[in-house]
């Protein structure tokens, strides 16, 4: 099928304005040219003639921004800004009359395809800039572009050679007006705050105005949340060129509002300068999204301190951001039963930080199984993460200090029929003892102790006929920091060894010295081991073998 442009259409097509043009681009993705404000005036500095039945082609199953090489009109143009425009029509011989000069009654207003920059006119290759030219009558007009110098390219692209015709005619102006131009907004991550730069291009300032940075909840100017500004810089009178960076320190963007998502730079926001071009006097930068992480709680809960490790990432806290330790239930801060402490974040920059307390509360509500490291509890801060602002503790429990104690009751007598060399004599005794168990509640929290006791007899001098004795002992109830007194339960007697049941435990402060203490031996494994796996049991639901904890 034969294609061309009907009137309608192009005329629907032109008027379309788009935001900007991005380069590079293949020619198969070019958009409409950007139109400037500015009326060219003046003799043009250069003219090119563009005959669109010699610098057309047919290329089948392309689209039409595909470049005609070998006969696309083109002209060299010094490296700088002009004012473009095009002025002419266009007509097909398959729907009516077509002249020479485009006119007839099947034409319309002059569009073309144009390209300029480094590149080349090759089959798709690719040019700093390439947009639709149209003729003002199409919803065209001039055009602002900047050349690095070289060859600027027109051409039309149709199916068949002999299709369309016309004469249309691109003119290059010089830009008279001044420009200004966003070039940079970037996060500083190095000193925080931002940096920024425009340049102000083509002609020297005659008007002073300001670059402005505002909050914005998306992109663009229309996005701005508040008409006071972040942050503004002068731009003088006589200003041309480059601004350099502009550094914005960090303390300006202390006060961001929830809603923020982007700081937008506006140059001449209150528009005191005529310009050619408005489209880039903006520039978006996106905030990036705060995150807030409790990394590590290490808490003592025998010397009472604790040393909180929290972590700030993506952007600078606002003023206020708190954080504390909690007594809790659970994992989650709906477990919460008591705070520990609370204050303010003693830094909001972007890093790892870590708080150390002392003289905290040691003694935890009834049923607190954890302590929480809670950053933003509030939920003050808006994150790009909300499930890493806790830190669980467990509050394991202490071990408690167990030790057995025995005491003499009566001396040395004989034994069957021997007599003894002198008191204290190791063979061959008989005598009363008292033995119980010393246990000392490490813990702040309430605990029960009981276990097994067993005794043996010694090999040496062989003593025959004897069982050995086992028993249990307790449970007794200890509170948090305090001793208890356990006896062995159940008194037997031996023929070798009495034993007296009826003791009053001794006084305490107790005297270490007096004990005879012996970690190896059966009782005291045992009793450790029963306690710790009943408060195990009792605490955290299950058993848990101590040498796990």
């Amino acid at each position: 099928m034969r294609k061309h442009f009907p009137a309608s259409l192009v005329l629907a097509v032109a008027a379309v304005v788009l935001a900007s043009v991005v380069g590079p681009l293949a020619f198969g993705q070019v958009n409409n040219c950007q139109l400037t404000t500015e009326v060219p005036t003046g003799t043009p500095v250069a003219v090119l003639v563009v005959d669109v039945h010699v610098n057309g082609c047919y290329e089948p199953n392309t689209s039409q921004t595909h470049p005609c090489c070998s006969a696309a009109a083109s002209i060299y143009l010094p490296a700088g800004a002009y004012i473009v425009t095009l002025e002419g029509l266009q007509c097909s011989t398959e729907c009516g009359t077509c002249n020479y000069d485009g006119t007839g009654s099947c034409s319309w207003p002059a569009r073309l395809p144009i390209a300029w920059g480094y590149g080349s006119c090759t089959g798709d290759s690719r040019t700093t800039d390439a947009c639709f030219l149209s003729d003002p009558r199409g919803g065209g007009g001039p055009v602002l572009i900047e050349h690095p110098g070289g060859p600027f390219y027109a051409w039309r692209n149709d199916n068949y050679w002999t299709d369309n015709y016309g004469v249309n005619t691109i003119r290059f102006y010089a830009v008279h007006t001044t420009d200004l131009f966003a070039t940079s907004l970037t996060w500083d991550n190095a000193n925080g705050g931002a940096n920024f730069s425009y340049e102000v291009r083509y002609n020297v300032l005659t008007n002073g105005t300001t670059a402005k940075l505002f909050w914005a909840t998306g992109p663009t100017t229309a996005n701005i949340i508040s008409t006071t500004p972040i942050f503004t810089r002068n731009i003088p009178v006589g200003a041309l060129g480059p601004s350099g960076v502009v550094h914005v320190p960090s303390a300006a963007f202390a006060t961001q509002p929830a809603a923020a998502t982007h700081v937008v730079l506006v140059l001449d926001p209150d528009n005191l300068v005529a310009e050619p071009i408005e489209y880039n006097n903006t520039i978006a930068l996106a905030i990036p999204q705060i995150d807030l992480a409790a990394v590590k709680l290490d808490l003592d809960l025998t010397a009472a301190n604790a040393v909180c490790t929290y972590s700030i990432s993506g952007n600078t806290v606002p003023t206020g951001a708190r954080i504390g330790v909690y007594w809790a239930k659970g994992k989650s801060v709906a477990d919460i039963l008591g705070t520990v402490f609370e204050q303010d974040l003693p830094r909001y920059d972007i890093g790892t930080y870590q708080i150390y307390r002392s003289a905290l509360p040691n003694v935890p509500p009834t049923d607190t199984t954890y302590a929480l490291l809670v950053i933003d509890q509030a939920g003050a801060v808006q994150e790009a993460h909300e499930d890493n602002n806790v830190y669980p503790f467990p509050i394991v429990p202490v071990a408690p200090a167990v030790q057995i104690v025995v005491a003499r009751v009566s001396p040395a007598t004989t034994a069957s029929g021997v007599s003894v060399v002198s008191d204290g004599d190791t063979l061959w005794r008989k005598e009363s003892y008292k033995v119980w168990v010393r246990a000392t509640n490490n813990w702040n929290r309430d605990i029960s102790i009981g276990g097994d006791w067993s005794e043996i007899f010694p090999l040496k001098p062989p003593i025959s006929g004897q069982a050995v004795t086992s028993r249990s002992f307790g449970p007794l109830q200890i509170s948090g920091h305090e001793v208890g007194w356990i006896p062995l339960d159940g008194p037997v007697s031996g023929d070798i060894f009495q034993h007296s049941w009826d003791w009053v435990p001794p006084t305490e402060p107790f005297s270490v010295p007096k004990a005879i203490e012996d970690e190896g031996i059966d009782l005291l494994k045992k009793a450790i081991f029963e306690t710790m796996s009943q408060l195990a049991e009792h605490i955290f639901h299950e058993v848990i073998p101590l040498g796990k904890r």
